[in-house]
């Protein structure tokens, strides 16, 4: 990867499969899930976190700078993060189950055992190594509950119901798709083979979730939602 950005002027990427890209012909740029350059094993390991920020600063910066419409915009996904997520869909009118972001033990047992133990943990991040499922709290969880401290989780009030949806708003347009779930699967991407169907998606809860994403700064996403017993999403 090559990159040469004059400031004020126009700059040039030049990609190993594709050729020169120079930064006045793009219109537009979709990001999706944006990474960072690995420069591993090219430099030493004392070096390394240091090298990776001037590249993340370098490409952040001239994407930035560039004239083109970004899906979504940088600083828009930095900013995204779940927490921020649940405020701004709270904001907006969607109901969100009670949740505790924590990495104290004793606050862990305590939101247990507030919910009867019907609660679900998560993680606030994804790794590229494998995919971190949502599971329910139980009593395998003392187990590791000593190494909390090291990396906080997301717990949740664990909501139950027949369905689950999987939204895809890009812009103003909002997709929806429903899939029956079985009543003891606490993450539904495990339920392998499971059909789809199309979710009409009611104009309020269409408008809440637009309102949401203007307040996130997004203009592309995804959002899951659990249809309780009671029908409401």
């Amino acid at each position: 990867l090559r990159l040469s950005h004059e400031v004020g002027e126009s700059s040039v990427l030049d990609l190993p499969e594709t050729g020169s890209l120079r930064s006045g012909d793009i219109e537009a740029v979709w990001l999706r899930r944006p990474g960072r350059l690995d420069v591993s094993g090219l430099v030493p390991d004392a070096h390394l976190e240091f090298v990776t920020r001037e590249w993340r600063d370098c490409l952040w910066g001239w994407l930035d700078g560039l004239d083109a419409r970004m899906v979504s915009p940088l600083a828009a996904q930095e900013r995204a993060t779940k927490p921020r997520q649940l405020d701004a869909a709270r904001a907006a009118g969607l109901r969100v189950p009670r949740t505790c972001v924590t990495n104290d033990v004793d606050t862990w047992r305590d939101f247990v055992a507030r919910f009867d133990g019907e609660v679900i943990h998560k993680t606030l991040t994804q790794t590229r190594l494998m995919m971190m499922q949502t599971l329910p709290c139980g009593s395998g969880d003392e187990a590791f509950l000593d190494s909390l401290a090291v990396s906080p989780v997301i717990l949740q009030e664990r909501i139950r119901g027949p369905r689950d949806v999987r939204l895809t708003i890009i812009g103003s347009e909002v997709f929806g798709a429903v899939m029956r779930t079985p009543p003891d699967v606490a993450d539904c991407r495990l339920v392998l083979g499971s059909s789809y169907e199309v979710w009409q998606v009611p104009t309020g809860t269409e408008s809440q979730l637009l309102d949401m994403m203007e307040r996130l700064g997004l203009v592309f996403g995804t959002v899951d939602l659990k249809i309780a017993a009671d029908g409401e999403p």
